[in-house]
């Protein structure tokens, strides 16, 4: 019979799973406040020796928590926050830069057009944002970090909205049974990872130039931006001299279209986070 120990090792605290979906809002005024609340957030759910956030770790101890951000529904600005956090999150990253690209890549002098071009489409140029969006993302995957996360230990559903400028046709049943015919113009950009999803759109080398085509597609401000065109899989274009990838996949309308910004339409895209909380699965105790 073995003695029983005079100090028995202690029972470890139930930890609890914090999950966390982000509704990110458009307007241009509070991209650089968001994009601040964004490097917060990384550094929440992030590794503290990339991300930092001592602190936040400390508190989530002492509470037994273990907090996620598994969903991301964008618009506008929001949704290039919303994506460069998806982006950082399933790589292991840390958002240091995004300060620095808002304060750079979105500055009103390097986005407005030379005052001499004849007939301009808009106020400010369509195809440097792009590029700049582009460059955003690169640089946030080219950080130092502790490289591409599993889908099932960083999950993510990220979407982004749009306005679909000429609409699509589409069938509407109701209550009743009948069918009613109309034209939609919101559209929606899905990238999602997870243990039973097939394939990580994160893991592929052109997530950088497609989460940057859905970005200019998600912030096109109507009058500001010209509006933005995605191609179809058999089409070959470019912004500028950027390559504009086609999103077949993660578009939920017929691609081959020009989209202006979502926030015409869904400057608060709180239903497809709602939705997207219904998809998640869990494995024990969760709180949202």
């Amino acid at each position: 019979m073995n003695p029983t120990p005079a100090n028995p090792p202690a029972s470890p605290f139930h930890e609890q799973e914090l999950r966390i979906a982000l509704v990110m809002n458009g307007g241009v005024s509070l991209a650089i406040w968001i994009g601040g609340v964004t490097q917060e957030i990384n550094r929440l759910v992030g590794d503290e020796t990339v991300c930092g956030g001592s602190v936040y770790k400390r508190l989530c101890e002492m509470l037994s928590l273990r907090p996620r951000v598994d969903i991301i529904s964008g618009t506008s600005a929001g949704g290039i926050n919303g994506a460069l956090l998806a982006l950082a999150m399933s790589q292991g990253k840390p958002l240091d830069p995004l300060r620095d690209i808002w304060l750079d890549k979105g500055d009103i002098l390097t986005l407005l057009r030379q005052p001499a071009q004849a007939d301009p489409p808009s106020l400010l140029d369509g195809s440097y944002f792009h590029k700049a969006m582009v460059e955003g993302f690169q640089k946030i995957s080219d950080q130092q970090g502790l490289g591409l996360q599993t889908p099932a230990r960083v999950p993510i559903e990220l979407t982004l909205t749009t306005t679909v400028l000429r609409g699509e046709v589409r069938d509407f049943p109701d209550d009743a049974g009948t069918v009613i015919r109309d034209v939609t113009h919101r559209g929606l950009m899905t990238f999602n990872r997870g243990p039973d999803l097939d394939g990580d759109p994160f893991a592929t080398p052109d997530i950088v130039a497609k989460l940057g085509a859905a970005a200019r597609a998600t912030a096109s401000f109507p009058t500001a931006f010209e509006p933005f065109y995605l191609p179809a899989v058999d089409q070959k274009v470019t912004s500028g001299k950027v390559p504009v990838p086609c999103l077949e996949g993660h578009a939920n309308f017929k691609l081959g279209c020009f989209v202006v910004d979502g926030g015409v339409l869904d400057n608060n895209p709180l239903e497809s986070a709602i939705d997207a909380v219904f998809r998640q699965r869990a494995e024990g105790e969760v709180r949202r």
